[in-house]
């Protein structure tokens, strides 16, 4: 067995392999057919966390709101919570309402969400994602505070220190057919991006209290939110169960993944789609090594018949004539790592600077590439199969070379 591993590595003539134009070729067609999974898998990845950053940092881990009315301070929810989750870390208390932005004649329906500034900061994790001015949301003086979302400010022209008026239309309790509104002048003290461009569209981020005034609520809220000590991502769905259930009705709690059920299942089920298919660039690539050992077969007819005769069996001719394309594919699955992630790297500088995702249809306002080693193992792995299995049938047509034939000339 030493001997035929010898006479196996001696026959394997890597400068040869690799110093023709059939090896260079082939090895290119197998770089490029992994360097279209690598990139498309980090593009989709990079979409994926993006989204769950986004949901996470907006709406905490878990959310918890009251059937019919709002939870109140005197409600003994808080004391559960905290008996309930072992991850339990920290929680705020939330305001949402309707209503709308008149300035400069425009006039367009927003969500008001009211936030506790002494607690949102322990929970969400929006101040990093200011693009200017501050996080600063003041129910005091002549004008109260506002952060509003980029697309707001950028569809009424709002900048930093200026007053928009905000509308919320009540009806009357004597006479429900009619309406009255609640009129608001408020100054934006930030603009800031969501990620999501739903939240850049509508969303009005104001002070706890001035939002109460707003629904009206008093001194209840709409809702709250937590953070867990970690992120439980795939048992998240289980743990707002569970609480919900220790809570009971008519409490109501939801993950940050069922808020986006649906897009994040879409997501799920397009990744592994998007794999198989690309995939089929490989399959293609692989027949060039299928050609190329076609050619080595041939042009080692007699080397063959020669091992053949001094007793090398079937098996090791097969495994001689494989060894060489996993090795080919090897090489072009290594240069296809390297040429996918420079790809990565350019669809993350154009999505920066020319932004070519429109974020209506992808439903976030930009997101990167991002490279998991989980994917490019697996994509590796099946390079390699792929190349394995495109080199058995030269590889078999090499072992039933007959050393009468192949020296009969000689």
């Amino acid at each position: 067995k030493l001997a035929s591993f010898w006479i196996l590595w001696r026959f394997i003539d890597f400068k040869k392999m690799f110093s023709n134009s059939t090896s260079f070729f082939s090895v290119l067609g197998v770089s490029i057919g992994v360097a279209c999974p690598v990139a498309s898998m980090a593009v989709v990845s990079g979409y994926e966390s993006t989204l769950k950053k986004a949901l996470v940092d907006y709406a905490g881990h878990l959310n918890i709101v009251k059937r019919g009315s709002g939870i109140s301070k005197n409600e003994k929810v808080i004391g559960q919570l905290k008996k309930s989750l072992s991850e339990y870390v920290a929680h705020t208390p939330f305001v949402q309402t309707e209503g709308m932005i008149a300035h400069k004649g425009k006039i367009s329906g927003v969500l008001v969400e009211g936030l506790d500034p002494d607690s949102v900061e322990t929970v969400l994790s929006l101040k990093t994602r200011v693009l200017e001015g501050q996080f600063q949301l003041i129910d005091e003086g002549d004008y109260p505070t506002a952060v509003i979302g980029k697309d707001i400010a950028k569809n009424f022209r709002l900048n930093v220190g200026d007053v928009f008026t905000l509308v919320r239309p009540l009806s009357s309790k004597k006479n429900s057919e009619r309406l009255y509104s609640k009129v608001k002048k408020i100054k934006v003290s930030g603009i800031i991006d969501l990620g999501k461009v739903d939240y850049n569209k509508r969303l009005v981020l104001v002070n706890l209290k001035l939002a109460q005034k707003i629904k009206p609520l008093q001194d209840a809220y709409s809702g709250l939110r937590v953070k867990l000590r970690r992120n439980p991502e795939r048992n998240i769905d289980e743990v707002a169960s569970l609480l919900e259930g220790e809570l009971g009705y008519p409490y109501v709690v939801r993950s940050w993944r069922e808020i986006n059920r649906n897009l994040l299942e879409a997501v799920r089920l397009e990744k592994p789609v998007i794999f198989f298919v690309v995939m089929i660039i490989l399959i293609a690539a692989c027949f060039n090594i299928c050609s190329h050992l076609f050619v080595r077969v041939l042009g080692q007819y007699r080397t063959v018949s020669i091992l053949r005769t001094l007793g090398m069996s079937r098996k090791w001719i097969v495994l001689l004539f494989s060894l060489q394309g996993v090795i080919l594919g090897a090489v072009g699955a290594i240069g296809g790592v390297i040429l996918g992630s420079l790809i990565s790297v350019g669809f993350g500088v154009a999505q920066e600077v020319w932004g070519i995702t429109p974020g209506e249809a992808y439903k976030l306002a930009s997101f990167t590439a991002e490279m998991r080693w989980g994917d490019i193992t697996w994509i590796c792995i099946v390079t390699l199969v792929v190349c394995f299995l495109s080199t058995l049938p030269p590889a078999l047509r090499g072992s039933k070379i007959s050393p009468v034939e192949g020296l009969r000339y000689e």
